[in-house]
């Protein structure tokens, strides 16, 4: 085995360094999404911008991880887990496959952190809904009513 060696393929033309990070690139973006953990929380947005955290999240999930990239659009909270002190994530991946992958130590803290400081809300989710049949204006579009 120490003679064989791993060569890419060519995938659509594009070159090697087209396709892929190199190690010191990885290195660099895996080193800036740590350092975001004891960054203080970003003052002067909405709670809905302050999004360093998260992006933090998916970039240490993809690079150390490396799922897939549909994988990581469908993950819910509930996907990730703690099972005798190891953090766990659920991936759904293709064909309805699941597996559960252990994530490295560092990914688990900033996951924490994100988890504990808050995750920012979407547009409009916190907004109160008025219920259409008692009036106050808004008309019946797009309300439901609770009774």
């Amino acid at each position: 085995m120490t003679v064989s060696t791993v060569t890419s393929r060519q995938r659509g033309g594009l070159r090697a360094e087209r396709r892929a990070l190199t190690r010191e690139q990885a290195q660099g973006l895996i080193g800036a999404a740590r350092g975001l953990e004891e960054a203080p929380a970003e003052a002067g947005k909405r709670r809905d911008q302050r999004t360093g955290l998260r992006d933090a999240v998916i970039v240490l999930l993809l690079a150390t991880v490396g799922p897939r990239v549909s994988e990581l659009v469908r993950a819910n909270v509930e996907d990730f887990f703690t099972n005798d002190g190891v953090r766990y994530w659920r991936i759904f991946g293709k064909g309805g496959r699941t597996r559960d992958v252990p994530l490295p130590d560092d990914v688990g803290r900033v996951l924490q952190a994100y988890l504990v400081r808050g995750r920012p809300e979407m547009a409009g989710a916190g907004a109160r809904r008025r219920c259409c049949c008692r009036g106050g204006g808004g008309g019946w579009r797009g309300v439901m009513c609770r009774r």
